[in-house]
């Protein structure tokens, strides 16, 4: 049932090296795991561990303070994103915007905008050091940005009304898209019928 140092068998025992079970948490203990284990300190990777709470689990056993433990293996380290720590994000390929007219001067740093399949974008963005961060979505709430109104936006600060928004309860809207000085964009709505009356009184 176990692997037992001879030392500690007999009336003269003058071993306290804890015996090893061939069977821990479920996990059968073979013989040449047994031997690497006294050997090197350390077992390979054993799958079948079963927790007290049934749950299995991997680990290697490790000879420690006269008798054995467990050691895990190494998480790797993840951002929210699920990238490892520490490794750089690959920077996706640079927009070419030469023999393309701007559609209006970005709010922040005053470059030019251009048009992308995504949206509409400070050329500066494209800088390696301290890129410009402004851009229009071409869709925003299941709502289009055409190009003009996105051009009126830069210039006007504000779009015609726009009636094609989704509010997150699926409910259609009309809204005017505005901008402000930083380039924030935000929804101005119509006033609402008793407060369009009271303005006309």
């Amino acid at each position: 049932m176990r692997y037992v140092c001879e030392k500690t068998t007999g009336a003269n025992r003058t071993c306290d090296f804890r015996a090893i079970s061939k069977v821990i948490l479920q996990q059968p203990l073979e013989r040449a795991q047994v031997q690497k284990l006294l050997e090197t300190g350390k077992t390979d990777l054993l799958q079948r561990f079963i927790s007290k709470k049934g749950r299995p689990f991997k680990a290697f056993l490790v000879l420690k303070d006269g008798g054995i433990g467990f050691e895990f293996e190494p998480r790797p380290a993840k951002t929210k994103k699920g990238a490892a720590k520490g490794e750089p994000k690959p920077p996706g390929p640079k927009l070419d915007f030469t023999g393309q007219e701007p559609i209006g001067k970005c709010p922040k740093c005053q470059a030019a905008v251009f048009e992308t399949e995504s949206g509409y974008v400070c050329e500066k963005s494209q800088t390696d050091k301290r890129p410009c961060k402004f851009k229009i979505s071409k869709t925003i709430l299941e709502q289009p940005i055409e190009r003009a109104q996105a051009a009126k936006l830069l210039a006007e600060g504000k779009t015609d009304l726009l009636g094609k928004f989704i509010s997150k309860a699926g409910r259609p809207f009309p809204a005017f898209l505005v901008m402000d000085d930083m380039g924030k964009v935000t929804f101005e709505f119509l006033p609402r019928e008793g407060e369009a009356a009271k303005a006309a009184e």
